[in-house]
């Protein structure tokens, strides 16, 4: 059985005083937690919580265990937690192209507050009087009459030319 399912529905049922509010907090039935304890006692060899017909309270062992089981489950919620944030927080080298003068009026300020909400995101290069090297490129490959259409490539058909 697993060892976290069973340490969950033994913190469950000593918040919850009960099988049937704890089944219900986890999505369970309530002979299924009541296996799930019966199986971390049997493991543990010594009884967590003293049944009867109307209120389920903690032994002694329970009282030990109660805490340790928490910071468990809470340790193993932090280590899910800070794998799920490292993989959707943006990291890696940035890459701003912009004309100068828009660059330091309307990406600037944004960049700044960006960078600072994501550290792991490496700053670009400063923005500097350079254009695209795209666009020159492609004009000088086009013939004196024909102009072209330059944009970023999103998808692998090639760019289309528009006749004057």
């Amino acid at each position: 059985m697993d060892r976290f399912a069973t340490l969950q529905a033994f913190v469950r049922v000593a918040e919850a005083k009960g099988f049937a509010p704890a089944a219900r907090h986890l999505g369970l039935s309530p002979s299924a937690v009541t296996r799930l304890v019966a199986a971390l006692e049997e493991r543990l060899g010594s009884r967590l919580l003293q049944r009867t017909t109307r209120s389920v309270t903690l032994t002694d062992e329970g009282e030990r265990y109660l805490p340790l089981a928490r910071r468990i489950l809470a340790d193993l919620d932090e280590a899910d937690a800070s794998l799920q944030a490292a993989r959707t927080a943006p990291s890696g080298r940035l890459v701003v192209a912009a004309p100068l003068a828009f660059g330091r009026v309307h990406v600037g300020p944004l960049l700044s507050s960006y960078l600072s909400r994501h550290p792991a995101v490496q700053r670009p290069a400063p923005i500097s009087r350079r254009t695209a090297s795209t666009a020159s490129t492609a004009d000088r490959r086009s013939s004196p009459n024909r102009r072209a259409t330059v944009a970023p490539m999103t998808t692998s058909r090639p760019l289309s030319r528009g006749t004057r």
